[in-house]
């Protein structure tokens, strides 16, 4: 399915495991998925986060598949009491 410019087609979000994995130094992981499920297209999803991440100069480990999560690698993660 045809999505038009600017729809959303997909998700990015992370689980607590890769919140504590971005803690304690090892990358925040990323996790995505399409609007339809488990479809072709879901590539094209990771592939999104790929460059807009990188455009934005994070440095990244994806074997670019649908098997991996996209990993954010030296994520400095700051955690700020309220």
């Amino acid at each position: 399915m045809a999505y038009p410019k600017g729809a959303f087609f997909g998700y990015c979000f992370y689980h607590g495991q890769d919140l504590e994995r971005a803690v304690s130094g090892g990358g925040l992981m990323l996790a995505y998925e399409h609007v339809d499920g488990d479809v072709p297209e879901k590539i094209k999803v990771a592939q999104t986060i790929q460059q807009e991440l990188q455009r934005a100069g994070f440095t990244l480990e994806w074997d670019g598949t649908t098997n991996q999560k996209v990993n954010i690698v030296q994520f400095d993660w700051k955690h700020r009491a309220c």
